[in-house]
């Protein structure tokens, strides 16, 4: 239970620094929407709970909980018209290392052109597309605390303007044993400034006076950062720590807390009712947050020929931007 202490402590500092919104302030805002419908379904209170390929986006950590080889993919339609896709991949290498890969993409469709002279559209179009392509190594090292660590390759594209660059991400798992609490830590996007280059901030001038040549220029071009993401959390189940054994039913209430470096610090609080471990009911809620509120989804488990396959949904209220709705589907060997 010490250890587990110590590392929330630890990083108790870094929370209180950040009472300023700094809404805008960074980039690759991709990356700040949740993936899975299980972790969104609980409001994203996932940092503790993660143990599927989702955890290579939540805390790299986890992927050394997940039970054989596992595939999943997930699917959300966001506000705007805008599809943002995840797939990911676990496999045990031994009993203590585990290995992970995966993508997070998102899509904003054709956008129509628009001028001040053809405010009505140009008959052209563009699209904006994000990619960040993920690979994790996790360590066991005791039955109780895990570590991870993820790698980013992150590319960015909107008409013919890209951005590229590399992150970090890391995290740690703590099982206290004490009535099934479990803590962790995690952070995310840990990189340098980037900025975006492209054709369409090239442009030529000609100075005012007579036999002049053009110049050949370019518009400058702001680096921005990645939106900086620090978690902690901790999640117990509930029956457990009121009779003291699992049974057949779980109900796990799940906490986090996250701060990242461009707005306020956002409370998640979760909960998942589990019956046989086939069927699944969940609801969470997402407090201090902007346009984020309710979540609730639902989903089921069976085995087929050997095989766990699992399917989940969650809905997401965004408020001005009315819902967003996520499917996953997975399948364990």
């Amino acid at each position: 239970m010490s250890v587990g202490v110590a590392c929330l402590a630890a990083c108790a500092h870094v929370f209180a620094q950040s009472s300023v919104n700094n809404s805008g302030a960074s980039g690759a805002q991709f990356l700040s929407i949740g993936v899975g419908a299980r972790a969104m379904g609980m409001g994203g209170a996932y940092t503790t709970v993660a143990n599927d390929p989702t955890a290579l986006y939540w805390n790299p950590a986890g992927i050394t909980r997940a039970k054989g080889i596992e595939f999943l993919a997930a699917h959300t339609n966001w506000a705007a018209d805008i599809s943002h896709y995840f797939a990911g991949a676990t496999v045990p290498l031994t009993s203590q290392l585990t290995v992970g890969a995966g993508a997070i993409v998102l899509s904003s469709g054709e956008i129509e052109i628009t001028t001040v002279e053809q405010p009505r559209g140009t008959g052209e179009t563009y699209e904006a597309r994000d990619l960040a392509a993920v690979a994790a190594l996790a360590w066991a090292a005791t039955e109780q605390l895990t570590f991870g660590v993820t790698f980013k390759y992150i590319h960015q594209e909107i008409s013919s303007l890209a951005s590229s660059g590399v992150a970090f991400d890391a995290g740690v798992q703590f099982n206290t044993e004490f009535h099934s609490v479990q803590v962790a830590l995690s952070v995310s996007n840990l990189g340098a400034q980037r900025g975006f280059s492209g054709k369409e901030l090239e442009f030529q001038q000609t100075p005012p006076y007579p036999g002049a040549e053009p110049i050949r220029a370019a518009y400058y071009n702001t680096p921005f950062s990645l939106p900086l993401t620090y978690r902690a959390g901790i999640c117990a189940e509930m029956f457990e720590v009121i009779n003291g054994i699992a049974g057949d039913q779980r109900f796990l209430v799940a906490v986090d807390l996250e701060q990242t470096s461009d707005n306020l610090e956002k409370f998640h609080g979760g909960m998942e009712y589990a019956w046989h471990e086939l069927f699944f009911v969940r609801t969470g809620y997402i407090f201090n947050a902007a346009e984020l509120g309710i979540n609730f989804g639902f989903g089921v488990r069976w085995i087929l020929y050997s095989m766990t396959m699992f399917a989940d949904y969650a809905y997401s209220d965004l408020g001005r931007f009315m819902a967003g709705h996520r499917f996953s589907v997975g399948l364990g060997l």
